[in-house]
């Protein structure tokens, strides 16, 4: 995790003109690399996406035949 934050850092001045990163990921990487130590690392197991519009098409399960 550490490593890609450092790759990040690294690359972000070539990507700065782009400007495709949002200065503020650029500002919180940059603090998360000075101090790690005040950001805890979490594990997340399991994310739920809800989908709320279910049209009737999506509801019929389809198989792949091999």
């Amino acid at each position: 995790m550490k490593k890609i934050l450092l790759l990040l850092i690294s690359i972000s001045p070539l990507l700065m003109s782009n400007e495709s990163i949002p200065e503020k990921l650029l500002l919180s990487s940059k603090a998360f690399t000075d101090n790690p130590y005040l950001y805890p690392v979490y594990r997340i197991d399991l994310i739920i996406f809800s989908h709320t519009q279910i049209n009737e098409k999506d509801k019929q399960e389809r198989f792949p035949s091999t």
